[in-house]
């Protein structure tokens, strides 16, 4: 290999044969000469280069912990820090920085490229001095421990009652109980702070991850520790107090366009201080783990509410999601010193689904009852309902809509007396007599159109002319800002629309239990549903009509029942079969059409024949057929005499 110019032995260097090296750092003699350590670093430049840099940094680190011995003028033992074993050398201390055992192994692993050095475990028991206390135990006359033996047990799991009286012994307590599992791992903390350059090991696995976790575990006490410390024992750091502030947040915060707080923020609101009912008012520096998986654990049991019955499963699941939410924003928070434990996850239990209340049904068939209206319930609604009220009744049966789907329905959507657009598509016969709904569904973004049935569509023509009226009077044509309000189909008195982007109003699910209970007053046995079963009776109906497919598609699923989920990507999905099963259901709802001669006339005034229930009304028709007079019937049915005339005027 061709000769090439040496470079000074300060800076990288090579010999005759194209070996790179590096003079570095000093080395004594037993005789107290000193001399400078050369590194040989192979052959590859770049290699070399990087162990060089590598070998700066670890002997500068030696500089500066011998710069701080000569400093205190100690004479640092090999058990204690620094880590210089000074010891082994007899006489006199060394007046530079040398390498000795620990560096200069550290240095020998860097010089091999290795990345991890890995000191064997019995010159790290006398680095660390813990070989010299167990001698020293044994010389100051203290018992040999049966239980110690050479090796992991004997030298990690033995203690020794030391008495020093020997001036030249370690300097700790007396008497005291030496823990050689923690003396090693502490030397092996300071070891590892001190020469960072490389990560420091034992090379026998099983005790190397024993230190590891005595490590581990000494720095979560230090956390927790640290963490108790500075919680300060005041009010504000209090659970409850961090609720509430945490409210405070959320009604802040949560605001709809109209600065009012919306209606998300209420039930969060309720939510988090349903937990603080149901949760002591622990200080936050006792806010662990264990506090938090015990808090969940009693969520998940559907603690008891206000009405003295247990939560229900899906109050108890979103309360435990808003206590999670509420834990991520403290840890955010500036106003508190809380912070989430190290290497925390949450481990949500199961809510427990098993019935707790008296009330709640066993039978999961009678449950299943329970879930949907027959013909003859959605008949009664149909009766006693206002004319608004039956608008929300067909466009759940027509269209499968829920609240959601309802309040967000525009204007643009409604295509009223023109054949289908897409007819050629789909391939199904239409006409300019008949009208559709289109319109995308905002959960799951699919296109989806259903055909109107003709009381559905009295129900948008009666709603058409109070809706113009409102917006007439309120002027929203003339008010560029209000389009995108005026686009909603359902808009209130004020001329605001039933939901905005962070505000979901209840007026339907409102309204819908305002009939019900007007129903529960007349008839005590009547079934008392939700507004959002109806979509759940129409889905059921159609699916007994024409399979499952086509309720999937009545529905507006991302994917269809049974079908291969990557079908949609491929066919049109079967709207022409979706209309015959709504022609069907149609029929097959008759006695509601019958039931009701006017179903959209205007409504009375309070105190008018409207106050009367259906059933009331058939009452007096039939005591008048049979001749009784008006005084009669306002007995036997508990009214007012000037009542049965209104609704029978040639009563006698």
């Amino acid at each position: 290999m061709p000769r090439r110019k040496q470079t000074s032995r300060k800076t990288l260097g090579f010999d005759k044969t194209g070996r790179y090296f590096r003079n570095l750092g000093y080395v004594r003699s037993a005789a107290g000469k000193y001399s400078q350590k050369k590194f040989y670093l192979g052959y590859d430049e770049d290699l070399a280069k990087l162990a060089v840099a590598r070998l700066e940094s670890l002997w500068k680190r030696v500089e500066e912990l011998h710069a701080a011995a000569m400093e205190a003028k100690l004479t640092p033992r090999r058990h204690e820090f620094p880590p210089l074993d000074y010891a082994d050398y007899q006489s006199p201390e060394p007046t530079r920085a040398v390498w000795t055992e620990l560096p200069l192994f550290i240095a020998e692993s860097i010089r091999q490229g290795e990345h991890v050095a890995r000191v064997p475990f019995d010159r790290a028991t006398i680095l660390s001095g813990v070989q010299e206390r167990l001698s020293t135990a044994q010389n100051l006359g203290v018992p040999k421990m049966a239980s110690y033996k050479p090796g992991l047990e004997g030298v990690l799991n033995s203690t020794s009652q030391v008495t020093p009286n020997d001036p030249f012994a370690p300097s700790f307590p007396a008497p005291t109980t030496v823990d050689k599992t923690e003396l090693l791992s502490s030397w092996l903390d300071s070891v590892r702070r001190w020469f960072p350059v490389v990560h420091i090991e034992i090379d026998d696995l099983e005790i190397n991850d024993r230190l590891e976790n005595r490590l581990l575990q000494e720095g979560k006490q230090l956390i927790e520790e640290g963490m108790r410390l500075t919680a300060e024992p005041l009010t504000n750091h209090k659970l409850h107090h961090a609720i509430e502030v945490y409210k405070a947040f959320l009604i802040k915060e949560k605001v709809d366009t109209d600065g009012e707080t919306s209606e998300w923020a209420k039930a969060k609101s309720r939510q988090i201080r349903f937990v603080a009912d149901h949760t002591a008012d622990l200080d936050l520096a006792q806010l662990g783990k264990p506090s938090i998986d015990a808090i969940l654990k009693s969520l998940s049991d559907r603690p008891v509410t206000k009405k003295g019955k247990h939560c229900s499963v899906r109050h108890a699941q979103n309360c435990m999601k808003e206590f999670r939410k509420f834990l991520e924003w403290l840890d955010k928070s500036e106003s508190f010193n809380w912070r989430f434990p190290i290497r925390f996850e949450f481990e949500t239990p199961k809510v427990t689904r098993k019935p707790l209340n008296p009330t709640e049904e066993v039978n999961p068939i009678l449950l299943r009852k329970k879930r949907t209206y027959v013909v003859g319930e959605l008949k009664t609604l149909y009766e006693y309902a206002e004319p608004l009220q039956r608008l929300y009744l067909l466009f759940g049966l027509n269209f499968g809509f829920g609240n959601a789907e309802l309040i967000s329905l525009r204007t643009d959507e409604i295509f009223l007396n023109q054949a289908h657009p897409d007819e050629d598509l789909f391939e199904f016969g239409s006409n300019n007599s008949q009208s559709w709904i289109a319109r995308q569904r905002t959960k799951t973004q699919v296109l989806n159109t259903w055909k109107i049935w003709p009381e559905t569509y009295a129900a948008i023509q009666w709603w058409q002319g109070y809706r113009d009226k409102i917006v007439e009077e309120l002027k929203l044509d003339d008010n560029p800002a209000a389009l995108s309000v005026k686009q909603k189909f359902l808009l209130t008195q004020n001329g605001k629309p039933l939901a905005t982007k962070v505000r979901r109003t209840g007026a339907i699910p409102n309204s819908w239990n305002a009939l019900n209970i007007r129903i529960s007053d007349h008839e005590k046995d009547f079934k008392v549903l939700s507004f959002g079963k109806l979509r759940k009776t129409g889905a059921s109906i159609v699916r007994k009509l024409a399979g499952a497919e086509i309720a999937s598609v009545y529905l507006a699923h991302g994917k269809p029942y049974g079908q291969d989920k990557d079908l949609e990507a491929y066919a049109d999905r079967p709207y022409g079969k979706l209309f015959d099963a709504l022609d069907d259901f149609h029929k097959h709802l008759q006695p509601l059409w019958k039931s009701v001669e006017n179903p959209f006339s205007k409504p009375r005034r309070l105190g008018g024949k409207s106050n009367l229930s259906p059933k009331t009304k058939k009452a007096i028709a039939e005591l008048s057929n049979q001749g009784m007079s008006a005084k009669q019937i306002a007995k036997q049915l508990s009214l007012n005499v000037s009542t049965i005339y209104r609704h029978k005027p040639n009563c006698k």
